[in-house]
This record gives C-alpha cells, structure tokens and sequence, in this order.
C-alpha cells in the first residue's frame, strides 16, 4: 500500500509581519511615487526570498542508508540518513516522531536523524521533513515525504512477572527445567537466542572465540504455553497486559523453557517468527510476537495447561 503523497508549506517568519505593518503604514505616505517603490521593493524582496527557500528546499533530498530493526516503545531511535544537495544548510526532521529534535545538514554527508519509538507495533514508513529558507529568513519553505522504511519492531518494555508467579517444576505442560547436576553432556552446540546461560561451556567459548552451548542427553525443554489475553478495548490496561506478558516470557527463555505465545494476531499478518499452538519463539519471536499482539478473543488449545495473562491478572488454564 503506498504511503501518504509527498507535501510542502510555506512558514511565515515573525519577521514577515514588521514588512506586513509597514505595507500598510506606506499607504498614508505624502509622497505616493516613494510609498509605491518602497511597497514594489519589499514585494521584490519578498518574493526573492521565497523563491530562494523553494529552490534550496527542493534541490535537496534525503535517504536512509541504515536504521535498527528493534525497538522497546519509548526507545531513543536514530535513523542513518544521507542528505545531497543541502548547500549552505537545511533543517532535516523526522515529523513522524512528535517532538523529535531537528538537525543542521549542511553539503552532501551522512548523518544520524535522531527520533523515538513512541507506539507499540511495526513500523515500515517515517515521514522526514526538509526545511529551507532565504537568505533573509522571511518566509521558510518544508517539503514532507515519507520513506520506506525496513518493518521496525516496537515491542512494550518487559515488566518483571509478579512475585508470586515461579515458573518451576509442574508449571508448564511438561516438569520444569531439568536438573543438569547428573545428566551427560551429549555435545556442545553454537549458543541460540533463549539458551540458558547455566548451559555455557566457557573453556569450548574461550576457544572458539564465541558462545558454546552444552547439550545434554535429556535435553528436552520444558514446555510453556503463554497466552496474551489483552481483552477487546485498547487501552493502558491492555498495554499493561503486553508488557507483563513480555516479562513472562523474557523469564521463561532464560530459564531453559520451549515458549509457546498465544494472542490475537492482526488480520493479513504473513511475516514469519510468530507464536501459536506447537510453534516455539526465541528471544526475536517473543519481540515480534509482542509488538504486534492484538485485542480481541485468543484461541487457547482444548488441552494442556495455558497460562493466561489479561487485565484482570495471571492464572493458570
């Protein structure tokens, strides 16, 4: 689906109201010849300024060269652009994050356009604005275009699960996680997202030069079913919801369990990495999975035991 069309807008300076207050004082000026060359001369200088401001807004353009592609919502983001045709300086903004600071671009360069991750979801477009003006700043002249972006995730901030949730043995669908104290080590392995630090062969890494994992010969995980029940009105509550969920399950990697997410998915979603019945998520899968969680009713399975997090609270299902 095609972004929002490219738009521009002129800014009147302050200063613009002195040149309006002096149109109309001319007007009662005895010497009618002098009030007309004086009125033609600040249209002339007007106009020149204008169309200096165009001119220097347009011949410049920006593009991305490089963005990060995850995010926490409230996150410090900044976007790797890189600006030609900016001159003597430009003014470069990202519109699309409110109160996101403007930047000088002076020449052609890279730089960094700084911005926040101010909403939970994906985003695949920014607006970037470029501001120019004359060279009496009269009159400053913005063209808007929003630019494709990589799909950037924005996930809620973990909150830690409550204190009374323990996600030991008998907790999932199968026991908890393994007690490594007797078992044999079967092999080591390249460390995965999710892999519990307790299972790091530091010598093998200290080799390598990377993170090794140990695997052992009843290294079946522990199962957990985390449902994201986020009700059907959106509101704090439900964002609430998503960041306790995420904490939940930021948990339940690092303490060795398989972690399955159950929500509500938005209608046409084909990006892969999701949760669902049967379907295991990492540490990137339990992001993405909570980034886009949606409000409406959650499938849960007809057996095995589903923990539940909603508004209302924590339990078991």
């Amino acid at each position: 689906m095609p972004g929002p069309r490219p738009s521009s807008r002129l800014h009147p300076h302050p200063l613009l109201l002195l040149a309006v207050v002096g149109w109309f004082l001319l007007a009662r000026a005895d010497d009618v010849l002098l009030a007309r060359g004086l009125r033609l001369a600040m249209l002339l200088i007007v106009a020149a300024d204008v169309v200096w401001a165009v001119v220097r807004t347009r011949r410049a353009s920006v593009r991305i060269v490089d963005q990060p592609t995850s995010a926490f919502v409230g996150d410090e983001i900044a976007l790797d652009v890189e600006v030609t045709g900016a001159g003597r300086g430009i003014t470069v903004g990202m519109t699309s994050s409110p109160g996101a600071p403007w930047v000088v671009a002076v020449g052609d360069g890279v730089g960094r356009l700084p911005g926040t991750a101010n909403f939970r979801g994906v985003a695949r477009l920014v607006t970037v604005q470029l501001r120019g003006h004359g060279p009496l700043g009269l009159v400053g002249f913005s063209h808007s275009s929003s630019l494709p972006i990589r799909p950037l995730w924005i996930a809620p901030r973990p909150v830690a699960p409550p204190a009374e949730l323990r996600l030991g043995a008998g907790h999932g669908d199968e026991s908890g996680p393994p007690d490594l104290g007797d078992a044999v080590p079967a092999g080591v392995r390249e460390h995965r997202p999710g892999d519990p630090w307790r299972r790091i062969a530091w010598p093998v890494t200290a080799r390598a030069g990377r993170l090794v994992t140990r695997e052992y010969e009843h290294d079946a995980a522990p199962r957990l079913r985390l449902a994201i029940d986020l009700g059907e009105v959106p509101g704090a509550a439900g964002e609430q919801t998503v960041a306790v969920a995420a904490g939940i399950g930021r948990e339940a990697l690092r303490s060795g369990y398989r972690l399955e997410v159950l929500a509500c998915w938005p209608a046409g979603l084909v990006d892969a990495g999701f949760g669902g019945p049967g379907v295991a998520v990492d540490a990137a899968g339990l992001h993405r999975c909570t980034a886009v969680a949606d409000y409406g009713p959650v499938p849960l399975p007809d057996h095995g035991r589903v923990l539940v997090v909603s508004p209302g609270g924590v339990e078991w299902r």
